[in-house]
């Protein structure tokens, strides 16, 4: 009942499945590229250590956990747009598959 009466007063809402962990790792690890020495360490163990939840969900799913980070870490860098325009994307554990991952991947690479 409060969550619901929250949503209503307050409209706002964090993705699950570990997308923003998975989101929040992957800026740590952008900002640790930017600081020399090991002033940027904290930052990429912290980055670390925010993945361990996205993986622990696909591993419980039985799905491949290499493949489906990487490919949630490549979504997170280029996220597919949705026809209004905001960020989208979501992964279909029955079909093994993400909406929109190969655009995603083929703007990776030809960065």
């Amino acid at each position: 009942m409060f969550v619901t009466r929250n949503i209503y007063f307050h409209p706002r809402l964090c993705p699950g499945g570990g997308a923003t962990e998975m989101a929040i790792a992957v800026r740590l690890a952008e900002k640790a590229k930017t600081i020399p020495g090991v002033i940027a360490w904290p930052y990429k163990s912290v980055a670390e250590a925010m993945e361990v939840i996205p993986r622990t969900l696909v591993q419980n799913c039985g799905a491949n956990a290499v493949k489906v980070l990487t490919d949630l870490r490549v979504l997170t860098l280029f996220p597919p747009r949705s026809k209004r325009g905001s960020k989208l994307f979501r992964r279909n554990m029955s079909q093994g598959s993400i909406p929109g991952e190969s655009t995603a991947i083929r703007a990776k690479l030809s960065i």
